[in-house]
């Protein structure tokens, strides 16, 4: 269930054509350089500094290729391999959360889970009080408008559908980033 695909795509969804333009502004107004080992980007200094003081990016994805893949793209966007922590469902997320010292700086959030699904740990972490102001990011493999809408007014910041390659993959994880660990100012922050 969800399993990223590599074949090739010759039609783009709109989400995916904003999402890869929205990347390449990014990457044209940054100061990202390549590096030969990698052969992508080189995080900048302000970047790194940033996420060495992240305390942990949780993701919730019963697929465990997808994990891999998810785990694979955040470690070339310069996360810590010690600071991504991996759930298979919603009970795991809710209770890892109920149970941390630390609260994650990002959850990543699929929503076709078994025990609990991700719209229903979505409602319980925005009903409490300690975990409320944890962004939310739904990546899951529905592109139903009914599930970003109920996403959206549960109170997910924001919803993406899995991309089927694995550079549109890491273009988000580069995105997602960026946002996250660059520009925005959480409650934590």
């Amino acid at each position: 269930m969800g399993h990223l695909d590599f074949s090739v795509k010759l039609r783009f969804t709109i989400d995916e054509i904003i999402v890869n333009l929205s990347f390449c502004i990014f990457h044209m107004s940054s100061t990202l350089t390549p590096i030969k080992d990698v052969g992508l980007m080189q995080i900048d200094i302000e970047l790194k500094k940033k996420l060495k003081l992240v305390t942990y990016i949780i993701v919730a994805d019963d697929d465990l290729d997808d994990q891999e893949l998810i785990r694979d793209a955040l470690l070339e966007c310069g996360h810590a391999k010690e600071k991504i922590q991996f759930v298979n469902d919603g009970e795991e997320l809710t209770a890892a959360l109920s149970h941390a010292e630390k609260l994650p700086k990002l959850i990543l959030l699929d929503l076709n889970m078994p025990r609990k699904n991700g719209k229903e740990a979505l409602a319980e972490i925005r009903q409490n009080e300690r975990l409320r102001h944890i962004p939310i990011v739904i990546f899951t493999t529905s592109d139903s408008l009914s599930d970003v809408r109920e996403c959206y007014a549960l109170g997910s910041n924001t919803y993406i559908t899995k991309p089927h390659l694995y550079s549109e993959l890491l273009g988000a994880m580069q995105s997602l980033t960026a946002y996250w660990f660059r520009h925005s100012q959480t409650a934590d922050s």
